[in-house]
């Protein structure tokens, strides 16, 4: 089990005092936080195809310091959110929300009952898991959400436009001097053709990739990806 991301998160998140919100979850661009139009618009985006309702019972995996949890907490029954960083996880328990329930954990070790979520968010966190382990993760999610649950998959690295990223001779020895040490700076990058196949595998109902709107800040590099529990059938 490789703890790189871990190490990362604890390392960072143990000084989080001084951050605003957004940096305290590295919810940046060109090391800024992001303006408060774009983070709203960002919020309606994951709602959209959620379609949550006052009886939901939510899972947000990788959840920081809840900025999406309380977005969503109004909306539905409960929230259970997790995060390995404890610091992060006070932060949101600082919050006092009283139908969120913060866990500080490893979502790869994570035990969970069967059938007990409705709806399941992993926002800008899968990047965080190798292959190994998303593959066993997306099974787990499905063995928690309920009958006719939909589970997100947010802001995944699409590998096909890596080169988009690592854009200058400068980002591409930022590239390569991590491979040689079996890292990325931003996590693992994945076709989207993995989720397509991997949903049918852990026998979702259905799949379907969502292309991000140019107004996300990593548009241009990242997609969506959202799935239904039952018998499988891919959506175009």
């Amino acid at each position: 089990m490789n703890n790189y991301w871990v190490d990362f998160w604890k390392d960072y998140s143990a000084d989080i005092c001084n951050k605003d919100e957004q940096t305290q979850v590295l919810r940046t661009f060109n090391k800024k936080p992001i303006d408060k139009a774009t983070w709203e618009f960002t919020l309606k985006t994951i709602q959209a195809p959620l379609n949550l309702v006052a009886s939901d019972d939510v899972l947000e995996l990788c959840c920081g310091n809840g900025l999406i949890s309380q977005y969503i907490s109004s909306k539905v029954k409960s929230v259970m959110s997790v995060d390995v960083s404890k610091e992060l996880i006070d932060e949101l328990r600082s919050k006092n929300i009283g139908n969120i329930h913060a866990v500080s954990s490893d979502i790869r070790t994570l035990e969970v009952e069967d059938n007990k979520f409705d709806k399941i968010i992993i926002y800008a966190g899968i990047q965080y898991l190798d292959h190994s382990e998303t593959i066993v993760l997306i099974k787990n999610i499905f063995n928690w959400l309920k009958p006719n649950g939909i589970v997100l998959l947010g802001d995944i690295p699409d590998s096909a436009k890596l080169w988009e990223f690592y854009n200058s001779d400068e980002r591409e020895s930022v590239f390569f001097d991590h491979c040689e040490n079996n890292t990325d700076v931003v996590g693992t990058w994945f076709e989207k053709a993995f989720f397509e196949k991997l949903s049918k595998y852990a026998k979702f109902t259905s799949c379907r990739v969502l292309e991000q709107n140019d107004k996300l800040i990593y548009s241009s590099y990242r997609y969506d990806f959202v799935a239904h529990k039952g018998d499988f059938h891919a959506e175009t």
